[in-house]
């Protein structure tokens, strides 16, 4: 029996070292045979060398204890879509060919994701195979090579129509439902707070002298039963803004107002996530006869912020935005438009003067 032993139990055990770690790896068998066959199956992988599977999981363990809870969750959908297409594929043998098949399936899938969706899933697996080529295991990354599939639309996200606008407006003169119910479209459409900022702010973050809101936390909702009290999104989330007037008009209706509790909660603990999703939606939205979500609300502000001649990067000191890349690619859109209704009014304008004139 080569390089066999036999065990207290009667089995047979033998040990070899994997090329690829240095460990010693054991096998056990009730015959030679049975574990020369193991042997020969892990050799013949350990020479294909690590999964995709193994290195996609090595690095999520590392790296997932380094990004936010609610990131977590998206990312991990991601990586078991990866997982699933290459599996048990060695790693070291996917091409840039094959990176760019699972971006197109990915890109056709759904009825069509956008541009964004399919980007999340190459950045991810630009991370995977960055973190295979630390470890050895894989000597190019293709998946930074690899060309996002043409025809992937950029789905913009709308603001919401005047007509919404104004009743949320409206809705300031409500004091029937409660706070975490009334007030986070009212924070989202004058002050161009994030949904998560809104139900972390405290009374004590409001100025009511100054006039002003400070930004200073965030709760995550990832779980919903266990909400998490954090930092904001970025570091630029924290932030001074402007206390309009019709929003403090409403915040000064409340009472009591102690420093300490949260605004749209009454209490030292935030909102429950169901007050701005579920009664949101079938309270609040049904009411007032609103389709918009609370983000479409924070672009109304955006839009608002361009349409008083804010510039860039005086807009992205007021919503927070990390880059002013953002901001500029939301205020690019904004120009576009305006650009076109001016094309529209001009070409009404000159077709009625031509008229006139040919008379």
């Amino acid at each position: 029996m080569s390089g066999c032993t036999r065990r207290k139990d009667g089995r047979l055990q033998k040990a070899i070292t994997d090329p690829r770690t240095g460990r010693r790896v054991y096998f056990y068998g009730k015959t030679e045979r049975e574990i020369n066959r193991k042997v020969l199956a892990f050799s013949r992988k350990a020479e294909a060398g690590a999964t995709f599977k193994e290195v996609a999981e090595d690095w999520w363990e590392e790296h997932e204890k380094e990004i936010a809870r609610s990131t977590a969750i998206g990312y991990r959908m991601y990586i078991q879509e990866c997982i699933d297409y290459f599996g048990e594929t060695p790693i070291r043998n996917i091409t840039v060919k094959d990176v760019e098949q699972f971006l197109r399936d990915i890109a056709g899938a759904s009825g069509g994701r956008a541009k964004g969706s399919v980007q999340h899933r190459k950045k991810v697996l630009v991370m995977i195979f960055k973190h295979a080529i630390r470890e050895g295991v894989a000597d190019i990354n293709p998946a930074s090579l690899a060309h996002t599939p043409k025809g992937t639309g950029e789905k913009k996200r709308q603001a919401a129509t005047p007509e919404e606008e104004a009743q949320v407006l409206r809705s300031l003169a409500d004091d029937d439902l409660p706070l975490g119910v009334s007030l986070p479209p009212a924070f989202a459409l004058l002050a161009g707070m994030r949904r998560g900022e809104i139900c972390g702010l405290k009374w004590g973050d409001i100025d009511f002298d100054k006039n002003t809101i400070t930004v200073r936390r965030s709760v995550d909702y990832s779980t919903p039963s266990l909400p998490l009290v954090k930092t904001t999104k970025t570091a630029a989330g924290v932030r001074t803004i402007p206390l309009l007037s019709l929003l403090r008009e409403r915040l000064l209706r409340v009472s009591p107002r102690n420093p300490e509790t949260f605004v749209c909660s009454g209490t030292v603990n935030p909102p429950p996530r169901v007050f701005v999703t579920w009664h949101y939606t079938n309270t609040y939205q049904v009411k007032y006869n609103i389709h918009a979500g609370l983000h479409q609300l924070r672009h109304s502000y955006a839009t608002r912020a361009f349409e008083a001649g804010l510039d860039a990067k005086q807009a992205q000191a007021l919503l927070g935005h990390a880059s002013v890349k953002t901001t500029m690619d939301i205020y690019t859109d904004f120009r576009k438009k305006s650009l076109e209704d001016a094309a529209q009014k001009l070409e009404t304008s000159l077709t009625a003067k031509n008229a006139e004139t040919s008379k």
